[in-house]
């Protein structure tokens, strides 16, 4: 097997942000923003030759995958209070660049014994939370979560270029 693989986690023990504030006229904002990118390549060189060795009855694998794996959260709180409080929180995860590509050159040869098997994934498992408590004669909470993921995957095979495959090619 020929594998890359990108694991980003942000898993928080408790609240990213935490934040208590008071006063006669209380406007106090909170904010946490990640970005996360991912770039994941496996790359066989043009005019590369790879023949998979070893048993034809019992060839195992002869892979090449690319894979994004995303798990993130982020929990903002906000606690404001007096006469008049106008509390905000914003929790915000961009995972908007998840590629995973397999690219094999032009007159690239691989031949295997069994299975030639190519793929390019991404998986995202992403939350965001906001509590906003406001207390006193009048008060407003806002509150703001977004979570994004958005993923591309290829596998691009060059002009000229042989897949040689004893049983099936998958891609």
């Amino acid at each position: 097997d020929i594998d890359a693989i990108n694991n980003t986690s942000k898993a928080p023990s408790g609240w990213n942000v935490n934040s208590g504030s008071g006063g006669l006229i209380d406007l106090p904002a909170a904010s946490s923003i990640s970005t996360i990118t991912n770039n994941t390549v496996v790359t066989v060189g043009s005019l590369t030759d790879i023949t998979q060795t070893g048993d034809r009855n019992n060839p195992g694998t002869f892979e090449f995958d690319a894979l994004n794996n995303v798990i993130a959260a982020d929990k903002v709180q906000m606690n404001a209070g007096g006469a008049v409080a106008l509390a905000k929180g914003v929790s915000t995860i961009n995972a908007k660049i998840n590629n995973a590509s397999v690219n094999i050159g032009d007159g690239a040869v691989l031949q295997s014994l069994g299975d030639v098997a190519m793929g390019a994934r991404a998986a995202g498992d992403i939350s965001t939370t906001v509590a906003v408590d406001v207390y006193g004669l009048a008060g407003a909470p806002i509150g703001s979560s977004t979570s994004n993921f958005i993923a591309d995957n290829q596998i691009n095979i060059g002009d000229a270029t042989e897949l040689l495959a004893l049983q099936d090619v998958v891609l």
